[in-house]
């Protein structure tokens, strides 16, 4: 099977129902998972983009471990406030 379409990654990334065939080969795909990975990046930075806080995200923030997992947490309750 060849890569799924953009918005199947997309729809699988966001736990919408997605065909057994492209669930997968997205959970198995490099390029599939990369392809969330940049996906989902743009969504989130979109999402701080309109709360103004664009110009101050960087994935991880410069920082690892429990910084970057309390990072994650706080971006994920801004967006789903939006």
């Amino acid at each position: 099977m060849s890569c799924p379409a953009e918005s199947v990654v997309m729809n699988y990334s966001l736990g919408r129902d997605v065909d057994g065939a492209s669930r997968a080969h997205i959970a198995r795909c490099k390029k599939c998972r990369k392809t969330m990975a940049r996906l989902e990046g743009t969504v989130l930075a979109e999402g701080l983009a309109m709360q103004g806080q664009a110009s101050t995200f960087t994935p991880d923030g410069g920082r690892s471990g429990k910084a970057v997992d309390e990072q994650a947490s706080a971006s994920a309750s801004a967006l789903a406030g939006w």
